[in-house]
Parts: structure tokens; C-alpha cells; sequence
């Protein structure tokens, strides 16, 4: 209860910061073939549209609200929109930090409405090379009144040849959340790893983003696509408006 009341009151905030103060904003719709969160499917592995309005101030302060379409197997819960506020710096010419809270709520389903809190660095190696790690942290993970912890590692690179850049991802599930879930066998998951190895291409103001994604050890629902965690390839399609001239 505390971490959503700190939620609110943070986006709250975001809310009266100065006009003074110059900020940027922009919209990004992105179109995808499935909506994969930590490596589960929450489209029951069906396209998704996605939109994110974004503003960031001279500061570092930056807030965004995120929604996409929804199937995660209760009936009327279709739409997913996320409130998040942070603020990241530089703390030299390689490294740099992210502090934020996001609040997760569904149109529908707002008992399964829950926050998060994160942290994160990370560091230039070079010019085409890049390597961070972020903490997320609960304590009513999926509105379970547990706490529910994520760990993830991103590294990307500019490759020499089309102009693409390789993604590499990695990420780590537990908390007692996990404790609560069980497999097939009726034991306890505990924890899961999830992972992904992905290309991106921008043509002009179009992004693309093929991924390879695997959610690790976790069983799916029997005879259904439902917070599937199958190795599976994700396609998506975004572009931020306004274009740069």
C-alpha cells in the first residue's frame, strides 16, 4: 500500500514541475506480433499495439504513460496502461544511472493494479558498445501482496555492416511471489531466467526489431498460448513522433 501511495504522489509531482522548466515530448506507437513481458506472453502470443507518451525535462526528470492491448486469460482485462516517472544523469562521460516507479493498471481489472520501483546503470565500453543492469522491486508483485524481484542485464552493440545494432538481453525472477506459483508437479517455481538475442534496423524514421525470446523453465497453460513462455520470434514495427527533420 505504501509503494502505491508513493507511486501516485511521484506522478503526482511530475505533474506540477515548473512550465519553466524546457521539456521534450513525443509519441511512439509500436505494432508488434506478440507483447512479451520478462520473457511470458501477455497477448496469448497475438499482435499488440502499443502506444508510449513521453516527456523528459532538462533536469533528468522524465515521466511516460504506456498502454497496450491485453489477453492474459481474465475475462475483460484487455488493456494494459502503465504511469512511470524517473530520473536518470550522467555520472561521467561512460556511466550514467536511472531511478524510477512505475505503476502497472488495468482497464477492467483494477485489482490487479500493482507498482514497482527501479534502478539501473549503465556504461559507454565504447563507441558502438553499451552494457547495463537494472534492479525491479515490488512488495505486491501482480497485486499478490508479495514481494517480487527482476533482474535484468542489456548489452547492445552497433554492428559494422547495415547499420543494424545487436540486443542481447538477460533476466533473473524470484521473491516470494514466485514462491507461491507452482509447477505442474505442484512444486513452488521459485525463481525463473528469461533471455533474449535481438537485431534492430531503423529506414528513415521507422524502427524495426526482430528478437528471439525464451522464458526459461516455466510451464504453460495446457493446450493454450496463455502466459506462454515458448522460445518464440517477435517482430515490431515503431516509429517517434515528431520526426526528426
Amino acid at each position: 500500500m505504501k509503494l502505491k501511495l508513493a507511486c501516485w504522489t511521484t506522478v503526482l509531482a511530475l505533474c506540477v514541475v515548473p512550465a519553466a522548466q524546457a521539456a521534450e515530448f513525443s509519441f511512439t506507437p509500436t505494432l508488434t506480433n506478440d507483447y512479451d513481458f520478462r520473457g511470458i506472453s501477455l497477448s496469448n502470443q497475438e499482435p499488440a499495439l502499443q502506444l508510449s507518451f513521453d516527456v523528459a525535462f532538462d533536469s533528468g526528470l522524465y515521466g511516460f504513460v504506456w498502454g497496450s492491448n491485453t489477453d492474459f486469460g481474465v475475462p475483460g482485462v484487455d488493456t494494459e496502461i502503465d504511469f512511470a516517472v524517473g530520473y536518470g544523469n550522467s555520472i561521467n562521460d561512460r556511466f550514467s544511472y536511472d531511478l524510477g516507479i512505475v505503476m502497472y493498471t488495468y482497464i477492467g481489472g483494477s485489482e490487479f493494479n500493482y507498482p514497482e520501483i527501479y534502478a539501473g546503470v549503465e556504461a559507454a565500453v565504447s563507441e558502438s558498445f553499451t552494457v547495463g543492469g537494472k534492479l525491479w522491486y515490488s512488495n505486491d508483485y501482480a497485486a499478490s501482496d508479495e514481494a517480487g524481484t527482476y533482474v535484468e542485464v542489456n548489452a547492445t552493440y552497433a554492428l559494422p555492416i547495415w547499420d543494424m545494432g545487436l540486443t542481447l538481453h538477460a533476466g533473473y525472477s524470484a521473491g516470494d511471489y514466485w514462491d507461491l506459483v507452482e509447477d505442474r508437479n505442484g512444486n513452488p517455481v521459485g525463481s525463473y531466467v528469461d533471455y533474449s538475442v535481438g537485431l534492430t534496423k531503423d529506414v528513415g524514421n521507422l524502427s524495426f526489431a526482430l528478437k528471439y525470446v525464451d522464458g526459461s523453465d516455466l510451464d504453460d497453460v495446457p493446450g493454450s498460448n496463455l502466459n506462454s513462455t515458448d522460445s518464440r520470434v517477435i517482430l515490431s514495427l515503431s516509429t517517434t513522433l515528431p520526426w526528426a527533420e
